[in-house]
């Protein structure tokens, strides 16, 4: 119980710096910002992409919910903004219907703070065969969101499932995090979308 406490605390402290930091630093016109939670925050993107003026607004943990409050934050016109969000809602049992209402929630507020900036919703990626059912719920809604929205919907899904529809053992350790190999294989498809934004 203690140390169940203790890692709240820490992570709410965590989570806090965060935002402050995106707050002292914000978006620039111009800027790419990968937006999300742990799989975007653990990302290396000014590495992947060295000649591009990119931003990693992720942060470990967070859900739809989080994205939805600190949305904000993105605005100054990016030229493009990455979203991946929600597997941490799959994962704790929230309802697709409960999750696809935060993403709207996000895509419109992105689409009034930035009306020239190209918005791409990514699907949540596979993780097990058990949450195959609740992921492809939550992707067909986001689907419908970006593509009401005026927003492009991108969906990596195939790309890392096995076939039986959990994510390939390669791509995650964990079922959850992305491996090197993981990584190696979503900045490779993300590659033309950052090159054209």
């Amino acid at each position: 119980m203690k140390g169940s406490l203790l890692f709240k605390v820490r992570y709410k402290r965590a989570y806090a710096f965060m935002i402050s930091e995106f707050e002292r630093m914000p978006v620039r016109p111009g800027d790419i910002v990968f937006l999300g939670d742990s799989i975007t925050h653990m990302g290396t993107w000014d590495e992947w992409f060295p000649d591009r003026p990119v931003r990693n607004f992720g942060i470990s943990g967070d859900k739809t919910a989080g994205v939805l409050k600190r949305v904000g934050q993105v605005s100054h016109e990016p030229a493009a903004v990455f979203l991946m969000i929600g597997t941490n809602d799959v994962g704790e049992g929230e309802s697709a219907a409960a999750t696809v209402k935060n993403v709207e929630g996000i895509v419109a507020a992105i689409r009034a703070q930035c009306p020239n900036a190209t918005l791409y919703v990514q699907g949540v990626l596979p993780r097990t065969l058990a949450l195959a059912p609740l992921i492809h719920a939550v992707n067909d809604g986001y689907r419908a969101a970006a593509e009401g929205a005026g927003a492009l919907y991108v969906d990596w899904h195939d790309a890392f499932s096995d076939d039986h529809d959990a994510i390939r053992p390669e791509f995650s350790d964990d079922e959850l995090h992305l491996s090197p190999a993981g990584y190696v294989q979503w900045v490779s498809l993300l590659a033309p979308l950052v090159a054209a934004a």
